[in-house]
């Protein structure tokens, strides 16, 4: 039924049904999966300035879903959805800095646009790479102490890898003082996400409790 309306819809150029019809094409919802006609809706949602479209079209481009792969373009997609204020958008075009996909790998600039990103609601992911940037020193100066202040603000926020980060941090002393109960208690709460080193982490742990 959805995709029925999203079809009439989009078919009377509304740009907000033309992206949920390229998502039905997608995933298969009311249809067959199509990754073609999924990358097609996307960019004529994308020319209708639809933020969550442009995204999903870099996402084609990067992943070479309905298209050839073309990591500029998945670039060029990012920073357009970026520069409409799409918090998503900003921590992709930081990992594209970071990881030089489709543009050069620029760092000192992924850290400024992860930095940047933690700071808006919804930021979550940033916050967390903010704090990873600090603890390996990527484009910026190493700085565990900051790096443990990002990843508890990332926990809060409801961060997966970045409990397992303070697990670790806490079991070592690492930029906290030592507490394994602290340390049990992050994995605890990456594990219960599903998060496997964590896991793993708390199933070695009850091991040697037994010897």
């Amino acid at each position: 039924m959805a995709f029925h309306w999203y079809s009439r819809a989009a078919s009377n150029n509304s740009v907000g049904a033309m992206y949920h019809l390229g998502r039905c094409y997608e995933v298969g919802i009311g249809t067959t999966p199509n990754s073609t006609k999924a990358f097609d809706c996307y960019k004529k949602a994308d020319n209708g300035q639809n933020i969550e479209a442009c995204i999903s079209l870099g996402r084609c481009y990067e992943n070479a879903f309905g298209t050839s792969k073309d990591f500029p373009k998945a670039f060029e997609a990012y920073h357009r959805a970026a520069e409409r204020g799409s918090i998503e958008a900003r921590h992709q075009v930081a990992r594209c800095y970071e990881y030089g996909i489709g543009t050069t790998k620029e760092p000192e600039r992924a850290f400024q646009a992860y930095l940047t990103a933690s700071t808006s609601n919804g930021g979550c992911k940033s916050t967390y790479d903010v704090g990873r940037c600090y603890e390996n020193g990527i484009g910026t100066p190493k700085n565990l102490e900051r790096a443990a202040k990002y990843y508890m603000d990332a926990a809060g926020r409801g961060s997966t890898d970045a409990h397992y980060a303070l697990g670790l941090m806490y079991g070592t002393g690492m930029g906290v003082e030592r507490s394994q109960t602290r340390a049990q208690e992050h994995f605890s709460s990456a594990a219960e996400h599903g998060h496997q080193g964590a896991k793993i982490r708390l199933y070695w742990s009850s091991m040697l409790r037994m010897f």
